[in-house]
């Protein structure tokens, strides 16, 4: 398996094509090795991730990291197929794929459609964690705007509790770019589920004004 995935980040194995193993792997519909490809790609992009916080990105990872974004955008594309396929794999698929978001450098509005897409699942396997440690590395204004959407869809599925820091930043970056209205929706969610831990942060942007 992770000699043929090997092939596939290198681009001797493609996603299409009937002479692909890859995409014979993929045709097989076989969860684990959906999971398995996933893991792969995951300790690949933290790897690229490392490297490229140390000396900057070569034109490998460059193309590592492309192959595997297109991978991701197969899955969206494919993904009633997939849903269909995997049946009740299928969360805990989505919940592997959050991993992949340590890759992205900002939020676009076509990886916000990933993201969306595999928020309410990312407690499936236990990747929640992970997930918002990656969306607490986003700081520019466009990638920010999006963070209460994401979140929120989350919050359908679970209640993340894990690390209470990284979530206190994401609220606050939801806040400080002018998104109040789902700030206060995700700390008056985890009020009613009495978690506490926003209450300040809440507090904080909902402060009357004092008249002078």
């Amino acid at each position: 398996m992770q000699h043929i995935t090997i092939g596939y980040l290198r681009g001797t194995e493609l996603l299409v094509g009937s002479d692909s193993l890859f995409k014979k792997i993929l045709d097989k519909w076989d969860p684990e090795q959906y999971k398995e490809i996933v893991s792969f790609f995951w300790s690949e992009s933290r790897n690229i991730r490392e490297e490229s916080e140390k000396k900057g990105m070569g034109k490998e990872d460059e193309d590592i990291k492309d192959r595997i974004l297109k991978f991701w955008s197969w899955t969206y594309e494919q993904r009633d197929f997939i849903q269909g396929k995997l049946k009740k794999e299928y969360p805990g698929f989505m919940s592997d794929l959050s991993r992949l978001t340590l890759l992205l450098d900002k939020i676009t509005s076509e990886y916000i459609k990933w993201l969306l897409l595999i928020a309410p699942h990312v407690g499936a396997d236990f990747d929640s964690t992970f997930f918002i440690e990656y969306l607490n590395r986003f700081s520019d204004k466009d990638s920010c705007s999006y963070l209460g959407s994401i979140f929120l869809e989350m919050l359908k599925t679970g209640t993340p509790t894990y690390h209470e820091d990284h979530i206190v930043a994401i609220v606050g970056k939801i806040y400080q770019y002018g998104k109040k209205a789902e700030a206060d929706k995700i700390c008056n969610i985890y009020g009613s589920r009495e978690c506490e831990f926003l209450r300040k942060i809440y507090d904080e942007n909902n402060a009357k004004v004092k008249p002078r």
